[in-house]
């Protein structure tokens, strides 16, 4: 068959130029990080497809998987030769873009052997706990659609290592094929004569080719934890491995767009072929039901799920990974498309989920690399040490109820009340720790729901109670000595702390405090970093401070001992 024959008819749609996208953008810690475009522009008429995608998320996380497997085929004929050398019986092909969630999941389980006949325990070997990551991509679009219940797995620790390189400079040479921030590199630079042809041959907005995401990240209840606890369960000659959750299971979520190309073949059937990976697991038979989840095939596709752990017996082993079964990873594709589908279709106040995290961002708000760094803790058995990332979201701000749990109070008092709940705590803290800040900052106001205010009893009750504990663990001496706090050796001068608030050393604010830290830290960093003017030696004084003071254990030994501490010089 000629090889023209192979491309489809053209269309009847005008393109006029588009612009070039900037992508990248030097900053602080040596990484390379994408950046939005300030200057949008709708090409042709109508909506564009570069603004319609990015900005149905307010926060504008949503990446662009780049196509590396066709990247290197300028033509449209040479693309559809690679094509035709996969799928052989295949008349034309589409390309769509598709909105997917790349799921991170961290489970923290017990196994125990179990003879299969008898029932008997394995009192040779005692059992486990562990922890385990599973990485995957699940397609986010309505039941209707023709890859509905489609998924590629993923092992997001090898791609943020990808990520890694790139950033870091070792691979700079392939900066080109990093996630994007716009679907730009699908539609091609249309300003540059010669130019690789647009691997998607649409810039406008089309629902049926490049919808937005039909459905939220999966919300897991008890049951779905215990069918993704039990999908590790593996039989090894007499004896089954039986699995039991210890801890909730945690879901974190990445939203990405991947280029596919709907085959439609000789023989009247639908295939899928990912325009990322060539392996026989991204390009895959449309043949599961609609509306349902495609089923693992491990002969066929290659598409069982991985998941990693660390060996507790072998710990010098770091971090390996497993293949699980079809039936597993069958249950768990399953499990997570119907807990997607139960939330019910998108909304706006839905991408304020703080669990949805961007796949790379810039150094002062979580990422995949601080993603990977929090799992391969937990897997480790120090997740409990370590705050959970979360992007933090902007509190919409709402109608104040008229209910209280109190009664007759005194309006000036009510007055006060609704002028500090305009005020964000975090917000209030960092203020009070590094003075009045110059960056715009959106208000956070309290609903005045009665949960709201139960919370807030609660909380004060807490903080009252931890006092009285503290009080029975430390003596006069050292309760005295964690209230007046000082600063010998400069660690919180060097991180730009104002004024030494005991918020400092209050445990029940320790996420918020290292969190405020935190950000000042790295906002610190992009002044004072050597690739961008700073001197070493101050970037070298602001890490050894952020280290000693990083933590509340580390900020109240420094309180206690500081000459037990090291010196800033």
């Amino acid at each position: 068959m000629p090889i023209g024959r192979l491309i489809p008819p053209p269309t009847s749609r005008t393109f006029s130029c588009a612009q070039h996208v900037s992508r990248t953008a030097k900053i602080s810690n040596s990484r390379t990080y994408a950046v939005r475009p300030a200057n949008k522009q709708v090409y042709g008429g109508g909506s564009s497809l570069i603004e319609t995608l990015v900005e149905q998320d307010p926060y504008q996380r949503i990446w662009f998987i780049k196509p590396l497997s066709l990247m290197m085929f300028n033509t449209e004929s040479a693309r559809a030769a690679h094509l035709n050398s996969i799928w052989h019986n295949y008349r034309y092909h589409e390309t769509h873009i598709i909105p997917f969630w790349t799921l991170c999941i961290l489970s923290d389980l017990r196994s125990e052997a179990i003879h299969r006949h008898t029932g008997g325990q394995d009192y040779a070997n005692v059992a486990q706990r562990f922890c385990t990551e599973i990485g995957l991509n699940i397609a986010a679009v309505p039941d209707s659609h023709w890859c509905s219940g489609l998924y590629f797995r993923e092992v997001l620790r090898m791609r943020q290592e990808s990520i890694e390189k790139i950033l870091n400079g070792s691979m700079i040479n392939l900066s080109d094929f990093l996630p994007s921030p716009t679907p730009a590199p699908y539609i091609g630079d249309f300003r540059n004569v010669g130019a690789p042809a647009p691997l998607h041959d649409n810039n406008q907005y089309d629902p049926v080719t490049s919808p937005k995401f039909a459905w939220g990240p999966p919300r897991l209840g008890r049951s779905d934890m215990e069918n993704i606890i039990s999908a590790h369960d593996a039989t090894f000659g007499e004896w089954e491995d039986i699995h039991v959750r210890v801890r909730d299971t945690k879901l974190f979520a990445i939203p990405t767009y991947r280029l596919l190309y709907k085959m439609y073949l000789s023989s009247g059937e639908i295939a899928v072929t990912d325009g990322e990976l060539n392996d026989n697991g991204h390009n895959l038979m449309v043949d599961w039901p609609k509306g349902k989840a495609q089923t693992s095939n491990h002969v066929n596709y290659n598409n069982g799920l991985i998941f990693s752990r660390t060996w507790l017996d072998h710990p010098e082993r770091g971090i390996g990974y497993c293949l699980m079964g079809d039936q597993g990873s069958s249950s768990v594709v399953s499990t997570l498309f119907n807990a997607m589908r139960r939330g019910g279709p998108i909304r706006r106040e839905t991408w304020e989920d703080d669990k949805i995290i961007p796949l790379i961002g810039s150094a002062a708000v979580p990422h995949l690399q601080s993603l990977m760094e929090y799992t391969g803790k937990v897997l480790c058995g120090q997740g409990q040490a370590f705050s959970e990332p979360s992007f933090p979201i902007e509190k919409k701000a709402t109608t104040t109820s008229s209910s209280s749990l109190f009664s007759k109070v005194d309006p000036t008092i009510r007055a006060k009340r609704s002028v500090a709940s305009n005020v964000s705590p975090a917000s209030s803290l960092s203020s009070r720790l590094f003075g009045p800040s110059s960056l715009k900052s959106s208000a956070w106001t309290s609903s005045g729901s009665h949960s709201t205010k139960r919370q807030a009893v609660y909380e004060k009750f807490a903080r009252a109670k931890a006092e009285k504990i503290g009080s029975s663990i430390y003596g006069p001496s050292e309760q005295y000595a964690l209230r007046k706090l000082h600063d010998r050796n400069g660690y919180y001068a060097e991180l730009g702390v104002e004024n030494l608030a005991v918020e400092l050393l209050d445990k029940s604010r320790e996420k918020e405090v290292n969190s405020i830290l935190k950000e000042k830290y790295y906002t610190l960093c992009k002044i004072k970093h050597s690739d961008i003017g700073g001197a070493e030696e101050d970037q070298v004084r602001l890490n050894r401070a952020y280290e000693q003071v990083e933590t509340y254990e580390q900020r109240r030994n420094y309180q206690l001992k500081p000459e037990n501490c090291p010196s800033l010089d």
